[in-house]
């Protein structure tokens, strides 16, 4: 069901990029997937949906529940294997999900040929930060809203976004488990350097 989904997400990311969001129906995209349109509408509720994705989509079962069993300093507290825990659940998602440079390119291109796809973007964009926000607190054992939760999840983004423009560039060689490897140091540098003060 997971790969349906993410099938069809690339391909209207690149419908929409070659012929822009009205320059393609629904039918021609299940069509392409191999689905009926009422199959579609099981995964999303439009078009604009099936190009931005959802926000809970990316990680396997497995890989969440990994997360969420994880070692952990106990209830109330933030672990100090939080954030490595953390980038590594989206490393696995990154390795797993596999976007290449050309699915990248054409998100972008989607993204710049429809404008309006930003809004909708920038509120899944949103929405996943709350999805993943939420399972920060139900692994460290944190209440609904903790500070800790949101500010560990955007550090890992930060590092997460950092790495991929590094390592989409048209000229990097680096694998990006060592790209965000090596960010991942520097924070904890800083951290403990913070730590010390």
């Amino acid at each position: 069901m997971a790969r349906t989904r993410e099938e069809l997400t690339r391909r209207a990311r690149r419908l929409t990029a070659q012929r822009g969001l009205t320059g393609f129906t629904v039918e021609e995209l299940c069509e392409e997937v191999g689905i009926s349109r009422r199959t579609f509408f099981n995964y999303f509720h439009s078009k604009d949906d099936a190009i931005v994705g959802r926000s809970e989509d990316g990680f396997s079962a497995g890989a969440e529940e990994a997360f969420l069993a994880s070692e952990r300093r106990g209830e109330g507290a933030v672990g100090p294997a939080l954030l490595g825990d953390l980038i590594e659940l989206f490393v696995g998602e990154v390795e797993r999900v596999g976007p290449s440079p050309a699915e990248v390119g054409a998100f972008i291109a989607a993204v710049a040929k429809e404008p309006q796809l930003l809004t909708r973007l920038m509120q899944s964009g949103g929405d996943r930060l709350r999805y993943i926000t939420e399972l920060v607190e139900r692994r460290e054992g944190l209440a609904a809203g903790d500070p800790a939760a949101r500010a560990a999840v955007l550090i890992a983004g930060s590092l997460l976004q950092s790495a991929s423009e590094r390592f989409f560039a048209p000229e990097n060689t680096i694998p990006f488990r060592d790209l965000i490897a090596e960010l991942l140091t520097g924070a904890r540098a800083v951290f403990a350097a913070d730590a010390r003060n």
